[in-house]
């Protein structure tokens, strides 16, 4: 599966049909800008009006609140037996007379008139009676009042922005996004509390970087790193230096080496299990000269091999999982002919569970299922080197722009 998604990406590549880094910022920084906008609507107090709303409407509410202005009607009603009543007496003789002081004035039905009277004249009752007659009572209520509301926020142009694309899930990828890890290299010094200039073991255990007997070069403590530009350099360079070396059967001992390369680790600061590691870098290669980018746990091995290029004359990268001490990644699975130079790759990784997913500028070439013996906490670590047995003469270059690890809440 590895070997046809990376012919897939050299492929398109060669028809000019990957993606390029610029159209992909482009589109995930409009996208960004959108899934702002999104969350302003989200916090708005009309999008919580609106909600308020759509719950009482969904509540069953308004359609009681309907049923019942339906069955409340003035024939019968409490309010239509007293105005009939007092109309009826109204009409007497003997409440007539007594309204012009000629009659009885302390008759019952001249008490129960008056008494009426105080009632049904008062504007409530006269409100009352007119809302038992009115056909259209439902439009009187407050359930009326907030359904129609809840039709007119409804027909908001933002709102109906703000459903459509929470219908189609357009931003459901950043809404369970979360950052753990992120480093631009804008600033002025590398940060090494979040960085360190060598291996996590060189600090754990002798508090200073080491390299390995058998290869060409060494890691400096810094010296070739370099930030500028708003990225990070690792410089590999023909260069003889005495450094510190680990030999498995002697152990530390210093040696002389002919080329020096640079490394930073985020052992002491940051370590991801499962989640997503993107990283934007661009490589000037010259042949012998490998660069690369892993995660590592606190064994050398397992390690998971992010990318590490062939060092060749064309830039190829590598990925899988390293199982032991020796690299087992196979060039025939990478993905060749890649630019160099100038032009910058958007290299991403997928951790879910056993599910190892590599791409390449948004195009997928490699997939790893059920991988076992993962369940660690692994950190990061850049490195450049020269192969064994290789002689470059030029200065290789990895720069990288930026890094970011998330992690998805479910």
């Amino acid at each position: 599966m590895a070997g046809l998604s990376a012919q897939r990406v050299r492929i398109l590549r060669l028809l000019g049909r990957m993606p390029s880094v610029q159209r992909i910022e482009a589109r995930r920084n409009a996208l960004r800008r959108e899934f702002e906008r999104y969350q302003k609507f989200a916090a708005s107090p009309e999008y919580a009006r609106y909600q308020e709303l759509q719950r009482y409407q969904e509540s069953g509410v308004p359609e009681q609140e309907r049923i019942r202005c339906q069955e409340e009607v003035y024939e019968g009603s409490q309010e239509g037996n007293e105005l009939d009543e007092y109309n009826a007496l109204k009409k007497t003789k003997e409440v007539k007379l007594a309204l012009r002081g000629q009659g009885e004035q302390n008759s019952a039905a001249f008490r129960r008139f008056q008494e009426l009277q105080k009632h049904v004249e008062t504007p409530a009752f006269a409100e009352r009676v007119a809302y038992l007659r009115d056909k259209n009572k439902f439009r009187r209520t407050e359930a009326y009042a907030k359904l129609q509301e809840l039709k007119v926020l409804s027909k908001s142009r933002e709102l109906q922005w703000y459903l459509s694309h929470e219908a189609k899930g357009t931003f459901a990828e950043l809404v369970r996004e979360r950052v753990l890890f992120f480093d631009d290299f804008t600033a002025s010094a590398l940060d090494k509390k979040v960085w360190l200039p060598r291996f996590f073991w060189g600090e754990a255990l002798v508090g200073r970087g080491y390299s390995f007997i058998g290869d060409p070069h060494c890691y400096t403590e810094g010296d070739n790193l370099t930030l500028g530009n708003s990225a990070l350099v690792i410089e590999t360079r023909p260069e003889a230096r005495k450094a510190l070396a680990w030999d498995k059967e002697l152990g530390f001992l210093p040696a002389d080496f002919s080329y020096t390369s640079g490394l930073i680790c985020s052992g002491q600061s940051f370590r991801m299990q499962e989640g997503r590691l993107e990283v934007k870098l661009r490589i000037k290669s010259v042949p012998g000269v490998y660069h690369a980018l892993y995660l590592a746990g606190e064994t050398r091995a397992p390690q998971i091999d992010i990318f590490r290029t062939t060092s060749g004359k064309k830039v190829a990268l590598m990925s899988g999982v390293t199982r032991n001490e020796v690299n087992s990644l196979n060039a025939a699975d990478g993905v060749g002919a890649l630019p160099s130079g100038e032009d910058y790759f958007l290299l991403r990784f997928d951790w879910e569970g056993t599910t190892l997913r590599w791409s390449i500028n948004d195009t997928p070439y490699m997939t790893m299922e059920n991988v076992k013996g993962l369940d660690m906490p692994m950190y990061l670590v850049f490195a450049s080197g020269v192969e064994p047995g290789a002689a470059p003469t030029g200065v290789a270059q990895m720069a990288i722009d930026w890094v970011r690890c998330t992690s998805y809440n479910k």
